[in-house]
């Protein structure tokens, strides 16, 4: 346990002297670090630095730039950008399984840049539903597809019908095409956060901040859904998961450093307030809230031991 207070202490010291994306790798954020369009030298740059030995080890943890730039980098290419990224959202997945840890303030930021990184791509979607099992919704959007069609450009179904249904059936197509490869990106966010967020490193200093980046966290992840980022109910579920058994294993490490009051104030929180992490959270014995609740129980049994055997020890000093 001392170790790993350590540990995060050193890691916070360097972090204020030397930020470790600017001595390591020379990574200069500019105005236009978040814009759609990047020149030839400046994504040879990034993926050096990509490529560099110790990128994975001392410099991920701490910077997730280097993807929100190359997520920014999809160009201009509609039939390719769902290609690309997902390519980028694979690679950094693998990388998340190789690190240690990401800190936990960092992936807050980044959280905000993804969602900024995302949305243009969302703008370019097709209107057909991302819904693999609502026929009934796909069969409507169909309907009004052809009706509009058909409205609009019925001199040309007179004039070649058969060129006109070939037009409209390949416009339909290439949208169902589209909206697969869509879908297909979403699933490849789903790993990535999941397997992000279980490798969160909090601060142990510091509980009252480190419950409050998880609710942070947990309200971003909300947004992203309601932004189609994440697509529906049960990827946002997955996720959650994933953010709420890592702060339970926060809990259960540091224990013995929780105090009484943070632990009652944590429990009436989650007791009586809604709060994004429980979201679609239906399971009353082993879902997140359930969970959590259980561990903090637990936390607030050790104090109690741990109360009456300083008492103890100072009943025995004072004899």
């Amino acid at each position: 346990m001392t170790d790993i207070v350590f540990f995060y202490n050193c890691m916070s010291i360097i972090r204020r002297i030397v930020p470790v994306a600017l001595i390591l790798l020379g990574i200069h954020m500019r105005a236009h670090e978040f814009q759609s369009a990047y020149s030839r030298d400046e994504m040879v740059r990034i993926q050096k630095e990509i490529n560099a030995p110790d990128y994975i080890e001392s410099v991920l943890p701490y910077d997730l730039s280097h993807m929100t730039s190359l997520l920014n980098y999809s160009g201009t290419n509609e039939d390719t950008s769902y290609v690309y990224l997902r390519s980028v959202m694979k690679m950094y997945t693998n990388f998340s399984k190789q690190v240690s840890f990401f800190d936990a303030d960092m992936v807050l930021l980044f959280l905000d840049r993804f969602s900024n990184s995302m949305m243009p791509i969302l703008n370019k979607t097709v209107s057909i539903p991302l819904n693999k099992n609502n026929a009934s919704v796909h069969a409507n959007v169909l309907y009004e597809q052809l009706f509009g069609a058909f409205s609009t450009q019925y001199n040309a179904f007179k004039e070649d019908p058969e060129q006109f249904l070939h037009n409209i059936s390949t416009d339909i197509a290439r949208g169902a095409v589209k909206n697969g490869e869509y879908m297909e990106l979403q699933q490849s966010i789903v790993r990535f956060l999941e397997h992000a967020l279980s490798k969160l490193l909090f601060d142990p200093n510091d509980h009252q901040k480190s419950w409050n980046v998880v609710k942070q966290v947990a309200a971003t992840l909300s947004s992203l859904k309601d932004k189609k980022i994440i697509a529906d109910a049960n990827a946002l579920d997955d996720i959650l998961i994933s953010l709420s058994s890592r702060y339970t294993y926060f809990l259960q490490m540091f224990s013995d450093t929780l105090t009484y009051d943070f632990l009652t104030q944590l429990q009436k929180e989650i007791t009586t307030t809604s709060l994004p992490l429980f979201a679609y959270d239906t399971n009353a014995v082993f879902g997140r809230k359930a969970q959590l609740s259980y561990t903090i129980h637990e936390c607030l049994l050790m104090c109690d031991a741990l109360g009456e055997q300083q008492i103890i020890a100072e009943q025995s000093r004072m004899a």
